[in-house]
């Protein structure tokens, strides 16, 4: 029964960890649409959908974004994601068998809800360091195409065919719909759903204006490709400069847990005590909570760098 407890605390500590991301994508969701608000008073746009369509169609893109984690674009990963999938509910299965001993039919549900979110972890973390890598020398083509005379559609055409994934593709998404005719504002829209980051956000609203009221797209772009590289440059910094104590903090924290996993085989009667005793979870409860704790110190820490 406490092992269930155990299972139960680390599956609640998971949903307060997707509980504190959807805050902080709530919270961004509100400052885009407090940002978006003034920018449709400003190019007098149309208002936005009710409240029940932006649910459904919030909750049609959250499905859509897992199924497109095996299928569409990822046909090329399909593979590595299948098997980051399978490799990390195998691991939870383990852990349960060496550790927690609950029924497979409560855990493999469990296991497949954790899989799902390393994948999607995975894939977000590489589609992140990919954009973050060639969005400024895009930049740099487009302000070249425009300066040679092309129109902003033609040098989001000419972008597209030489970056690569996952901008080039896109950009050649907004340039074939700005071509029939779509109206730039869904096709941007939707373009930032696809590539939600802020450097990309600032860049479509930029074509926006620019569409709209003819401003010196050239310009804004290029302080915008300054300001891209020095901010890239200061996170570069700051992580070779935290590197060594954030590598130290999670070899200090994974240390507890590879210790109480090996103490089964190394002495019985003591992972016993700990797993069962009365008094023996005290000091299990005392491990998890301090391990809890001091990793939000840590990272509460690294956010202040």
């Amino acid at each position: 029964m406490t092992k269930l407890y155990v299972l139960i605390m680390c599956f609640g500590v998971l949903m307060l960890y997707l509980i504190a991301k959807r805050w902080q994508a709530m919270q961004k969701s509100t400052s885009i649409n407090e940002a978006n608000s003034m920018i449709k008073v400003m190019l007098k746009t149309t208002p936005q959908q009710p409240r029940r369509r932006q649910f459904v169609l919030g909750a049609r893109g959250f499905i859509l974004n897992y199924i497109d984690l095996f299928r569409h674009r990822q046909n090329r990963v399909l593979g590595r994601n299948v098997l980051l999938m399978l490799a990390t509910t195998a691991v939870c299965l383990a852990l349960n068998h060496y550790v927690f001993h609950q029924a497979i039919m409560v855990v493999l549900p469990i296991s497949l809800l954790i899989g799902l979110l390393v994948v999607d972890k995975v894939e977000k973390t590489i589609l992140r360091k990919s954009f973050q890598q060639i969005f400024p020398e895009a930049l740099t083509i487009i302000n070249g195409a425009i300066s040679s005379g092309n129109s902003i559609v033609q040098a989001l055409a000419d972008c597209a065919l030489i970056m690569p994934e996952p901008l080039g593709e896109e950009l050649g998404r907004v340039s074939r719909r700005l071509n029939v005719g779509e109206a730039p504002e869904r096709v941007f829209k939707s373009s930032y759903h696809r590539l939600p980051y802020k450097e990309y956000y600032f860049f479509t609203i930029a074509i926006l204006v620019n569409m709209k009221s003819g401003a010196k797209l050239r310009e804004v772009l290029l302080r915008l490709g300054k300001t891209v590289a020095n901010a890239r440059a200061m996170e570069n910094k700051k992580l070779a400069m935290t590197a060594e104590a954030r590598m130290s903090s999670k070899i200090t924290a994974i240390i507890p847990f590879i210790f109480l996993f090996s103490l089964q085989f190394l002495s019985p009667i003591n992972y016993d005590f700990i797993m069962n005793d009365p008094e023996g979870i005290k000091i299990l409860y005392y491990f998890l909570s301090s391990e809890f704790i001091g990793m939000v110190i840590v990272l509460f820490l690294m956010r202040k760098i």
